[in-house]
């Protein structure tokens, strides 16, 4: 074997990664990561920069049926729909993936929007 130690820990430099990009003129993004179950025992994700919390449980609530990427929110709160309008168009698999309201009602909340990832089950908005 090598000089190289496996059990040394060493911390990434987020400092100098960041001063070389902006030298570099390159794009830093940040992604959001929800742990949803540990062992199969669920846990509680922390929002992270930019994440945003969405619920996965509401009265009235619309929900995604696949994992994707939110490409438009078709309506607005306040909005009266019928069933089978499209509310949220997902991207899944370079397709996109039309979410159509299950009943009439009003839109009362999104907790959208264009770019957003979603996870199957998670509540897109609220219809009341």
């Amino acid at each position: 074997m090598g000089s190289h130690e496996t059990d040394s820990f060493q911390p990434f430099d987020f400092f100098n990664l960041s001063k070389k990009l902006r030298e570099a003129d390159a794009v830093l993004e940040i992604f959001a990561v929800r742990i949803l179950s540990v062992d199969g025992s669920t846990v509680e994700s922390v929002n992270s920069i930019g994440a945003k919390k969405i619920p996965r449980d509401i009265k009235g609530g619309i929900v995604s049926n696949m994992q994707g990427m939110v490409l438009k929110v078709e309506t607005n709160i306040g909005a009266q729909v019928k069933v089978g309008d499209t509310l949220v168009v997902l991207e899944a698999m370079k397709m996109e993936n039309p979410i159509k309201s299950t009943k009439e009602g009003k839109v009362t909340q999104i907790f959208v929007d264009a770019g957003d990832t979603v996870q199957t089950g998670d509540v897109l908005l609220v219809i009341e």
